[in-house]
């Protein structure tokens, strides 16, 4: 049998990236009770991925799938080198948990490699889901540790559409989803907060209806995905007055190309004579979300805004595909705080949401969102491109840290 391989990163510069070859069945030990052993299929990388790595110190992203023990020695070292994960598929090749039998598949958060990995499951309240919980995994964010479940003859008989885009961008989607359905909600009874450090979040703050939402880094697939919602799977009578994309002019053309946005500029066009052009006025309602807008343009936005509007949201969502030094990162955060951006964090608002209308309903809302997005043709001006194996991996992470992702494709790899 070819040797496993797996990719790993050097902790304070994740660009450096190693395709790692490991002897074959040497390292896989007796499989403990209630526990599967698992192979991952299909997966993709997104900038999402680079935000794991950014902040794995942070949420404990590093832990959730340690170096293995056979690791080579070069590499061996965990406070210089880790594995993060990616959202993909993965299929199970042996089995201590009735529930899920060999040949069945797990979606979820899972390693970047061809070494098989153990998850140590216990029931959900939803049975179509299993926890993981591993000890060294306690300290990650619940949504991390959440598996979807599948028979063998449920994934034969989805299609390749289906699992890619899953792949792809479920997570986003889930995101933006609970932005347009709890966050912002329209009936204060599905109401949430941003967090559950976040002081508070009211039936006005949720109210966009008449609110001008621009979106920075309006090409990324998160945001995409928010932009969806917002303008097509969103009452008309609870959407808000404008939804504006603020992108690269690279990516300038392709944003408009969506149609999912009434105005799109770029970052550059920060100036007083755009604010009459977006309808800004001091009676107006601006909400700012930031999805890891480049260099200061944050700030500019901030400084451009505030002064011309009655009421300014400012939202933290997602981060920027650069390394950046832990000191940065944190001084990062501090300035802003100092302007008064709440920082969004998926996993409490998927932890508040089940808690609010129980995890039975909060999935079968999910899924038929989701099925509706995928039969209505996904994102528009986005299709899947296919790799095959690691040598695939190598290529797209390295795309990512240079930033010459191509925002119209969305990159799935099969292993």
């Amino acid at each position: 049998m070819a040797p496993y391989e797996i990719q790993v990163l050097d902790k304070e510069d994740f660009c450096q990236q190693y395709i790692v070859p490991l002897q074959s069945e040497s390292q896989l030990r007796a499989l403990a009770p209630s526990a599967v052993r698992v192979r991952t299929e299909t997966l993709s990388l997104t900038v999402n991925n680079t935000t794991y790595a950014k902040l794995g110190s942070h949420f404990g992203w590093w832990d959730v799938h340690p170096l293995p023990a056979a690791i080579p020695k070069g590499f061996s070292n965990p406070q210089k080198y880790g594995q993060i994960s990616a959202w993909g598929f993965a299929r199970v090749i042996e089995s201590n948990y009735p529930q899920l039998p060999v040949n069945s598949v797990v979606y979820g958060y899972l390693p970047i490699g061809t070494l098989p990995v153990d998850l140590q499951l216990s029931p959900s309240k939803d049975e179509k889901q299993v926890l993981e919980v591993s000890p060294h995994r306690s300290h990650v964010l619940p949504i991390y540790n959440r598996y979807l479940i599948f028979s063998a003859s449920e994934i034969a008989s989805s299609s390749r559409y289906s699992q890619g885009w899953s792949s792809l961008i479920r997570p986003l989607f889930q995101t933006s989803w609970m932005l347009n359905t709890f966050l912002f909600a329209g009936d204060e009874s599905l109401l949430v907060k941003p967090s559950h450090q976040a002081s508070s979040w009211t039936i006005q703050d949720a109210d966009i209806t008449s609110a001008i939402v621009i979106l920075l880094s309006a090409s990324g697939k998160t945001a995409l995905t928010l932009a969806h919602q917002l303008r097509r799977a969103r009452h008309p009578s609870l959407q808000p007055q404008k939804v504006v994309g603020v992108t690269s002019k690279r990516s300038l053309a392709f944003t408009k190309t969506t149609e999912l946005h009434d105005e799109v500029v770029h970052y550059e066009a920060a100036t007083p004579e755009l604010l009459g052009d977006l309808s800004i006025s001091s009676c107006s309602k601006v909400v700012l979300c930031d999805f890891g807008s480049r260099g200061n343009s944050f700030q500019t936005w901030v400084e451009l805004l505030k002064p011309a509007c009655k009421s300014l949201i400012l939202l933290g969502i997602g981060d920027t595909p650069q390394v950046e030094s832990q000191e940065s990162l944190q001084n990062k955060f501090i300035q802003g705080a100092s302007l008064g951006k709440i920082q969004v964090n998926a996993s409490d608002l998927s932890d508040m949401a089940m808690t609010l209308i129980g995890e039975d309903r909060y999935r079968q809302r999910l899924e038929e969102s989701w099925r509706e997005f995928l039969e209505t043709g996904a994102l528009p001006g986005v299709s899947l491109e296919w790799g095959s194996g690691m040598r695939s991996v190598e290529k797209v992470w390295n795309m990512l840290c240079s930033d010459e992702i191509d925002s119209r494709k969305g990159y799935v790899i099969e292993l």
